[in-house]
């Protein structure tokens, strides 16, 4: 006995439609990764954020170079972050040995 026909399917296709779908799909999928990976590491902003963007600067889309954070302001804003946690575990080791007393 001959198996029983799946109804639009040709006995040649079998799964070969399929596989080849799903590698379609995986080509697609890899692509917009890749391109949305440049785009992080490059520092642009997804297109929704840039719509979103130019609708509240009014309609014009802003310098990049004046929005884009330099390097040395990265590392004023990390300095800032290290003494401040410096500060508070000073205040707190304060506090610690107020209650010992």
């Amino acid at each position: 006995m001959l198996p029983a026909r799946r109804a639009g399917v040709s006995p040649r296709q079998d799964g070969w439609a399929g596989i080849l779908l799903l590698l379609v799909v995986l080509g697609i999928g890899a692509i917009i990764a890749g391109t949305s990976i440049k785009a992080y590491l490059a520092g642009v902003k997804p297109s929704a954020e840039r719509t979103s963007a130019r609708a509240m600067a009014g309609g014009v889309d802003p310098d990049v170079a004046a929005t884009t954070p330099s390097a040395g302001t990265a590392l004023d804003r990390a300095r800032g972050v290290q003494d401040l946690v410096q500060q508070r575990a000073a205040d707190l080791q304060k506090r610690m040995d107020a209650q010992d007393q």
